[in-house]
């Protein structure tokens, strides 16, 4: 079970890194502001391939992308795009599991 300040706090997190992995530097907000998000399939890929290498990790990040993770008071593309970067990070994720849990 997660608090909710830890639920906050790691749907903030998973935000800026969905975000700004579309960057060349960590924008903190200020690019994200002035430069459109294009989404990328591969550089999504590419930070939660890691997290398969442990796969209690693995499995509690898929469970979390699945049940706690929302969206947030984000404009109507930006739920897009979240939605979107999830669902990429949630197949990594499952892609070194032994066992796919129904998640």
């Amino acid at each position: 079970m997660l608090k909710p300040r830890t639920i906050k706090f790691l749907q903030l997190m998973f935000t800026r890194i969905f975000i700004d992995v579309h960057y060349s530097t960590p924008t903190m907000g200020i690019a994200a502001a002035t430069a459109p998000l294009v989404p990328d399939r591969n550089v999504v890929e590419a930070v939660f391939i890691k997290g398969t290498r442990i796969q209690e990790l693995a499995m509690g990040l898929v469970y979390y992308f699945s049940r706690i993770f929302e969206d947030g008071n984000e404009d109507r593309e930006m739920q897009k795009f979240l939605r979107w970067a999830k669902d990429i990070a949630k197949g990594t994720l499952r892609t070194g599991m032994d066992i796919v849990p129904n998640l």
